[in-house]
């Protein structure tokens, strides 16, 4: 089984942000959110659906299955609403999930997906599609391995258009 299948439910630190900082610069810093990636390389397989109805490429990497883009759902598993926050005082005062939209423009979803706090990332309802969950840092390293590690990682982790 692959990365975003269930098995054992791994919690990812590096989606963590601080409170502290301004809604525009934790949403700049997210452009390229935690846990979906865009890859030039593996094999493009099925496709997943969200809650919302997004659907999602899928893509083998070595022995683990990444969603090939963002998520950019509105709504935990649960069907519950995940909130759209746009003030800079509110994001910072937030003790309970939510979302953004880069740039607070909810066309830019599209491309970039949307932002979310990690309440949200650790709520129990779950925000990823049914069968899948966010990576764990051992998850992301054995990606970044198979890629050829740290320095080579980030070049190979790219936008194809």
């Amino acid at each position: 089984m692959g990365i975003g299948k269930i098995r054992g439910g791994g919690k990812m630190r590096c989606g963590y942000y601080n409170q502290k900082q301004s809604f525009t610069v934790h949403m700049k810093k997210f452009i390229h959110i935690y846990y979906f990636l865009v890859l030039f390389v593996g094999v493009l397989s099925a496709q997943v659906t969200d809650i919302d109805g997004n659907v999602y490429g899928t893509i083998q990497i070595g022995d683990q299955l990444w969603m090939a883009e963002n998520l950019k759902v509105t709504h935990y598993r649960d069907e519950s609403e995940i909130p759209n926050i746009t003030n800079d005082g509110d994001w910072i005062a937030l003790s309970s999930g939510a979302y953004a939209d880069y740039d607070n423009n909810p066309t830019n979803s599209e491309t970039y997906g949307r932002l979310y706090n990690w309440y949200t990332v650790d709520d129990d309802r779950g925000v990823c599609p049914e069968g899948y969950h966010i990576p764990s840092d051992e998850e992301y390293t054995i990606l970044s391995d198979y890629l050829g590690g740290n320095d080579e990682v980030g070049g190979k982790m790219k936008e194809c258009t």
